[in-house]
This record gives structure tokens, sequence and C-alpha cells, in this order.
């Protein structure tokens, strides 16, 4: 994936793209299903022209044969069709790779998110319907509704998907409008986040000063990064920074595309990506007054503390729970638990608060949204 999603050429390291699997009194529960390894071997899964070129530029996988959905579930010793439902978080790539495996299983997402594939420019915002409804799955739509849990604060809304108190969805919009997600009071919370100084020279942080963006929108290049397709046309890929405000703290990266074929171009489009830029701190702020403590900042996936020569950080936060006010042995909860079969990841880390032993285990979900994860206990 590129840290800043277009204008750079340089790629971050390798990141977990990850499924749960929950043991549910019902039956077996997934979260999320993975990217479909159809995604690496077939040149036609991604759409073809400006959108299809922006799916390549923003992020690349590699998925092994034994890091499929059902590779990992047969290492788990279940099968596909052992799945009673499956949970989409949202509706991306790397998030429904594994819904033609799911026939037998009942499909659920938020109505939010369901509505956004029939918006303009969808399969340019990470939706592609072709991918999604498929024949032969079973969806349903999830519509929150109100909630005076206090467990689920700073929250007003939730759905309980089998009316158990064990698997409780909370709207988190802000990746895409209808993401989501399932909290857990005394869970562990991470986000991964690129840091706006990261990956910047002089020049572009001067740009953040008055009287220094007179160059922005830059020029077009005259020269783009041009690739042969796999029928033989070619497609050049230009980039540019369109606009920065920094009191809103915001960009706008700028895609154009041209479509080459028999030594002509034939096609060009332009589209545009909006991007908040959020420091360290402001985070830190928002996830204190979302109810989150204990929160610490660590380097990329190393467990040790950040320090000033990391352009990504990793944000760990706890949930408290709500002490004698609503004890944890008291919740009409069931034991469960969750095993993580992310590619190349055979198992998830269980964390648990400090000092405290609980008979269910919290498993942390990795996602991409930008201010609210998933959090997901079983």
């Amino acid at each position: 994936m590129r840290p800043d999603g277009l204008a750079r050429a340089t790629w971050t390291a390798p990141r977990p793209i990850n499924v749960f699997v929950i043991e549910h009194r019902d039956g077996l529960v997934l979260f999320d299903t993975g990217q479909d390894r159809a995604s690496v071997t077939d040149p036609d899964y991604f759409p073809s022209g400006v959108t299809g070129a922006f799916y390549r530029r923003t992020a690349k996988a590699d998925i092994a044969e034994d890091q499929t959905l059902t590779a990992g579930l047969t290492r788990l010793g279940y099968h596909a069709s052992d799945v009673g439902a499956a949970i989409v978080s949202h509706l991306h790539q790397d998030h429904i790779g594994g819904l033609a495996e799911l026939s037998g299983a009942s499909i659920h997402v938020s109505q939010a998110e369901w509505d956004t594939m029939a918006e303009p420019r969808a399969e340019l915002n990470g939706l592609m319907r072709n991918h999604i409804d498929l024949p032969g799955l079973t969806w349903t739509k999830v519509m929150p509704e109100p909630t005076t849990d206090r467990a689920l604060e700073p929250f007003t809304v939730s759905r309980d998907l089998f009316g158990d108190g064990i698997l409780v969805l909370i709207p988190t919009p802000g990746h895409t409008p209808g993401s989501g997600a399932e909290p857990e009071p005394g869970g562990v919370l991470l986000i991964e986040h690129w840091l706006p100084y990261a990956d910047r020279d002089g020049q572009g942080w001067a740009r953040w000063l008055p009287g220094h963006r007179s160059n922005v929108p830059r020029e077009w290049p005259t020269e783009g990064e041009r690739r042969r397709m796999h029928d033989g046309d070619e497609l050049e890929l230009f980039t540019r920074l369109g606009s920065l405000d920094p009191l809103a703290q915001q960009q706008i990266l700028e895609l154009r595309a041209r479509l080459w074929h028999g030594g002509a171009i034939v096609r060009e489009e332009v589209s545009w990506l909006s991007e908040n830029l959020y420091f360290a701190q402001e985070l830190l702020l928002m996830l204190v007054d979302a109810g989150f403590r204990n929160v610490s900042i660590e380097g990329p996936h190393t467990g040790r503390p950040a320090t000033d020569k990391d352009a990504t950080v990793i944000f760990v936060a706890r949930r408290p729970w709500l002490g004698l006010l609503d004890p944890p042995h008291a919740r009409a909860r069931q034991p469960g638990s969750a095993v993580g079969v992310a590619p190349g990841v055979e198992h998830a880390a269980l964390a648990r608060p400090e000092g405290f032993e609980h008979p269910r285990p919290t498993v942390v979900i990795e996602g991409v949204a930008p201010l609210v994860e998933a959090l997901l206990a079983a």
C-alpha cells in the first residue's frame, strides 16, 4: 500500500489482510472474508481504464495458494460450508474476497454500506459489485437501532446480531459511509496511521506555510508512468497534488490516466482523492474523547514505543470495563473464542485487560478506517 495513496512511488512494508473466525454457540461466524487470490492471478479481476489504474496504483497483494480463506479454515479444522454467518465490515476488495465460498452462510453488512454501491463512481471508491452481489449469496442488510447500553458509549445505536448480547454491531463511518465494527469494553483497538509529515521533503513542508502554495495545483508531468496491459494496450498514469488546505488539514490528489491503442490515445480520464491529515496527538485526543484509556503509540508492527524517526505508528487503545456498575461476569454473555486466519498469519494474538481474567478473550482486528477501527470480542 502506498502511504499517500497516489503521489509517491514507494510502497509500505507488507500488511496482513485479516479474517477472524468466531466460534459462536449457534455456529461458526466470520468477521470479514479477506481478499480473493484471483485479484493476483486474474488480469481481468479489476476494472479497466482509469478505475483499474487507481486500484493497481494504490495497493497490491501477494496471496499464495495456502493463504486463501478455504486454506485458512482448513488449518483450523473447518470448511467453508461450516460457516453459518459472515459479518462484512465494509465492501472493499480486501474484505469481500471470500464471499464466493460462502453460499451456505448468511452475509451481514450495514444497509448504509450496501447503498453505496448504487452511488456514482462506486467502482472508483473501491466497490466492485461484480465481486460482491454474487448469485447464490444470502444477504442481510443491517439497520442499527437505538441503544442505552452503557458499555457501548459513546455510541448510541447498535444491532445485536443474534439477540444474545454476544455479537453487537455498531456503525463506524469514516473509511466508508457504512463501515461497521463489533466493540467490547476491556478490549483492545489498533489503528495504523501514516503521519502527515512522512515521506515529505523540505519543499513539501514549505507548502504548509502561507505564501508557499503558488505552485499548487502543480503542473501535470509531461510524461506519466506507462504500463503495457494484458491485451497489448498501454495505460499511462499521471499524478499531481491538486490542492492543500493546512487549516482544514486536507489535501486533494489528482490522477489522470490515458489509454493508448496502436500508438494513439483513445481515452483519457481524470479522478481525484481527498485525504484528511491527522497528527499523532490529534488521534490520541480523539481516542481519549471516545472513551479509550491506556492509549500507547508504538512503532510500525514492532511492539516498541514510537520515535520521531517513525513514518508509520500504531495506536493501541483499551476500552475500560464499567466497574461495579456493570461487572464483566454479570453480563449475559457466553464464552467463545476467535482465531485469525489472515494470509500469512495462522493465529491471532489474544489480548485481555491487564490484571483481569475474563473467560472470553478479545481479539484485535486490524483494519483501514482512518479514525475508528474494528474491535471484535467473541
